[in-house]
C-alpha cells in the first residue's frame, strides 16, 4: 500500500493577516531576529522609499535591527489592512524617538510619526516579498536632517 501523502490546507486570507499581524508584535517589541524569520530565507524586502533591495533573510534582519538601533521605541500601528490568499496589504504609521543614527545622521532625540504601506506577498506560510512605500523625507525632516526655507524650498 502507498503511503497517502498529507495535503497542506489552503492558507487564508485571515491565516496571512495573521502572520503578518505577528511580524508587526514581533517589529513592535524589537525582536528583529524574530521578526526576520517570518520571511522566506530567499525573501526579497524593495523598500520604494530609499530605493533599495535586499535579498535573503539575512539581509533583511541587518535592515530590520538598523531601524531598531535608530528608533529604539519604535512602534507601528496599523491601520487598514486588505487580505487575500497570497498578499496582504498593510496601511500602518510609525512612531518612535530618533536615539541612534540613521542613514549617517546621528541621534538627535526627536520623536517621528511617518505613514506608509506595505504590500507581502506569502507563499507556504512565509513572507516571500515585502514592498514598502513610505514617506522616509518626512522622517529626514522630523530628525533634522533636512529643513525647508521660507519659501518652501531646500534650504542649503
Amino acid at each position: 500500500m502507498k503511503a497517502k501523502k498529507k495535503e497542506k490546507a489552503a492558507l487564508t486570507a485571515k491565516d496571512n493577516a495573521l502572520l503578518v499581524a505577528r511580524f508587526y508584535s514581533a517589529m513592535n517589541r524589537h525582536k528583529t531576529e524574530q521578526a526576520a524569520s517570518f520571511f522566506a530565507e530567499r525573501a526579497m524586502l524593495q523598500d520604494g522609499a530609499l530605493m533599495q533591495t535586499l535579498r535573503g533573510q539575512e539581509a533583511i534582519q541587518e535592515r530590520l535591527q538598523e531601524f531598531v538601533t535608530a528608533f529604539p521605541d519604535l512602534k507601528f500601528e496599523l491601520k487598514n489592512i486588505i487580505t487575500t490568499t497570497d498578499w496582504v496589504i498593510c496601511e500602518w504609521n510609525l512612531t518612535g524617538t530618533h536615539k541612534g543614527a540613521w542613514m549617517g545622521v546621528p541621534g538627535s532625540s526627536r520623536r517621528i510619526s511617518v505613514s506608509g504601506a506595505s504590500l507581502f506577498h506569502i507563499i507556504n506560510q512565509r513572507i516571500f516579498a515585502k514592498h514598502m512605500y513610505w514617506d522616509h523625507y518626512r522622517l529626514l525632516l522630523q530628525i533634522g536632517a533636512v529643513e525647508f526655507s521660507q519659501q518652501g524650498r531646500l534650504a542649503a
